[in-house]
């Protein structure tokens, strides 16, 4: 909507482009992160929410939007579907470390949303 009616940034002063509404962009992204940058990633968005100043309505509303469309694409990303196997089998150390680390950032990025 912004971006179809031309209407200025009020807080930088610059029109808002379409490229900065889109949230598949930033999924897109969000799957090219490895586990460590995801946990980066994470962290950076915990640290911005924690920081927001809500002082100023216009800069608040800017920063939280852009807090928002990074967290929903941390969340937003698709996850591996169970398989039906005959023979279950308990996951590997490094497997488990995996799961735990990626349960813990879709904790922090639905903590943020």
């Amino acid at each position: 909507p912004v971006a179809e009616t031309g209407q200025t940034d009020r807080c930088e002063g610059r029109e808002s482009g379409a490229e900065e509404l889109l949230l598949p962009k930033f999924i897109t992204e969000w799957k090219g992160l490895d586990l460590s940058a995801r946990d980066l990633k994470v962290n950076e968005l915990q640290r911005r929410l924690d920081s927001t100043s809500f002082d100023d309505d216009h800069d608040c509303q800017q920063n939280l939007l852009a807090l928002l469309r990074d967290s929903v694409a941390a969340v937003a990303s698709p996850r591996a579907k169970p398989q039906a196997t005959e023979n279950p089998t308990a996951l590997d150390e490094v497997a488990a470390k995996r799961l735990k680390a990626a349960a813990k950032q879709q904790r922090i990025a639905r903590a943020v949303v």
